[in-house]
């Protein structure tokens, strides 16, 4: 089964995560935003990251159970 309930990817801008995240997406066409960890705060309140944090969300994500 798969769950469409979003996924975020963050991590320090120069990191392999967030930099092979925002590779894969863009080389997929894949829609995504990229987030600041204060605006992904304020969109997320769940979610309390530092400022240096950058975080790529993909409305479509999930997961297969």
């Amino acid at each position: 089964l798969l769950y469409k309930i979003g996924s975020i990817d963050a991590g320090p801008a120069d990191s392999w995560v967030f930099k092979g995240s925002f590779q894969s997406v863009v080389q997929m066409g894949i829609d995504h935003e990229v987030l600041t960890g204060i605006e992904l705060s304020k969109r997320f309140p769940g979610y309390r990251l530092p400022q240096d944090i950058m975080a790529l969300y993909q409305k479509d994500g999930g997961f297969l159970t």
